[in-house]
């Protein structure tokens, strides 16, 4: 489940790192504010699904 995420999230945040190509040896940077969002796994009649939500603001 945690890699399907990070693989969702195409920037580096926190442990995790993003690369651009496979050769390249500087991972790029956060996209703030684009990314500052939820990845909601849940279980789907087809196995894992994926959700991009916004944070919910009171």
């Amino acid at each position: 489940m945690v890699l399907r995420a990070a693989l969702l999230r195409q920037e580096c945040r926190g442990p995790h790192l993003f690369f651009a190509d496979y050769e390249d040896s500087t991972p790029m940077g956060r996209k703030d504010p684009e990314w500052q969002k939820y990845i909601v796994v849940r279980k789907g009649s087809q196995g894992m699904e994926l959700d991009v939500q916004e944070p919910y603001h009171r």
